[in-house]
């Protein structure tokens, strides 16, 4: 379902049944890592070599603090069924998406330790993208895009071209160049989507 590298060489990939594999050398051979959940994992995310993050099904939110050898259960406080993204811009602020029927985010700005509701005014996400601990993206169908400068205090809504479909990915180079793809149609900002 998802797959992350923090180098050239070291990756993983998660997906189906609780599924972890562990490539060294970029993904010529892999290893299967044995997990105790076997929930659908959804989302990897590498903070750096040693932190690492997935989220999936049933509430599933693990953390690994010695390069994926160990994973530790993370508690959101709350029961999400299914945490869809799991995103960090250091080691201790970090966001997910959980989706249910309606879409909530939290964050967290302790490592996981305790994670609070962001809310952000809409209903039914499937895109949550952050560039750095203030400037982030979220987006959903019906041409559903909005922007944060504040760590997701506050989220204004861009307009793409009139679009109302249905986001399916966005990628930011920095905080002015990025991509948002709405419908297989792909769009480009040079100046942050203003």
């Amino acid at each position: 379902n998802d797959v992350d590298f923090i180098n050239s060489n070291f990756g993983m990939a998660v997906g189906n049944g609780g599924t972890l594999l562990k490539t060294t050398n970029g993904g010529e051979t892999w290893e299967i890592i044995e997990l105790s959940t076997k929930a659908t994992l959804n989302d990897i995310h590498f903070v750096n070599e040693s932190i690492i993050w997935i989220s999936g099904s049933s509430n599933t939110l693990l953390k690994s603090t010695n390069g994926g050898s160990t994973w530790n259960t993370v508690s959101t406080g709350g029961y999400y069924s299914n945490i869809e993204k799991i995103i960090f811009t250091d080691s201790q602020t970090g966001w997910l998406l959980s989706r249910n029927g309606n879409s909530t985010i939290l964050k967290t700005t302790n490592g996981g330790i305790s994670w609070q509701s962001i809310s952000t005014g809409s209903d039914y996400l499937t895109i949550l993208y952050m560039i750095d601990n203030q400037n982030g993206w979220i987006s959903g169908s019906n041409g559903l895009l909005k922007k944060t400068v504040d760590g997701g205090a506050t989220w204004t809504t861009i307009s793409v071209n009139g679009n109302t479909g249905s986001s399916s990915a966005i990628y930011f180079l920095n905080t002015q160049v990025g991509w948002v793809i709405f419908d297989n149609l792909l769009y480009k900002t040079l100046d942050g989507g203003t």
